[in-house]
């Protein structure tokens, strides 16, 4: 399980180069850090691995398989967004449920008991704090097992100790279920975990 990103370049229609010939490689397991100051291309970077966004030239690898092209839903990634959307009228659970190619009763209980949102899995999102939201969000990245997981400034609005509930779901992931985290923020709360990082 790994990522590969090369010499990849993104420009929009209006001629604005975002980004120029970037390339990286992350490991299973492995923490790679996005960093720059914002408007910088983070967040577009990310989009392009996704598949979100084209990239304008370069290359994205899945486990060494080519997905440059392929639907964000045949790569094997899954995205946790700095503004992530959710199901606001339904509950914890049917949120990871709607996210889930396979749901089934044993997985997505799994993922609510390693995000410690199983008492609130009836629960209304519209109900929810700021942290539970951020874990809802965390849950729906990684309820499909991807092979690479992307997390865009997942530790905006959060305070002390619930940016180190998220930094211990990460550290889990990274871990546990032996993907390749791409994580773009400014803070530095995961530095101990990081294992490269790449500049815009």
């Amino acid at each position: 399980m790994s990522l590969t990103v090369t010499q990849l370049s993104k420009r929009f229609e209006n001629g604005n180069e975002i980004f120029q010939d970037i390339s990286f490689e992350v490991q299973k397991g492995e923490l790679a850090i996005v960093r720059g100051p914002s408007g910088v291309g983070k967040t577009t970077l990310l989009h392009c691995i996704i598949g979100l966004l084209n990239p304008t030239s370069g290359n994205v690898f899945v486990n060494q398989k080519e997905v440059t092209t392929e639907l964000p839903k045949n790569r094997s990634v899954g995205i946790m967004m700095q503004q992530q959307p959710l199901y606001e009228h339904l509950t914890v659970k049917r949120n990871l449920e709607m996210a889930s190619n396979k749901p089934t009763g044993d997985s997505i209980s799994a993922i609510l008991t390693q995000l410690d949102l199983q008492n609130l899995a009836e629960d209304s999102v519209a109900t929810l704090s700021g942290g539970e939201r951020k874990r809802v969000a965390f849950g729906r990245a990684i309820v499909n097992r991807p092979d690479v997981l992307l997390l865009d400034e997942p530790f905006v609005s959060l305070d002390d100790a619930l940016v180190q509930t998220l930094v211990n779901c990460i550290e889990d992931v990274c871990a546990n279920q032996q993907c390749a985290v791409v994580l773009a923020t400014h803070r530095h709360d995961v530095d101990a975990l990081v294992t490269q990082s790449i500049e815009l």
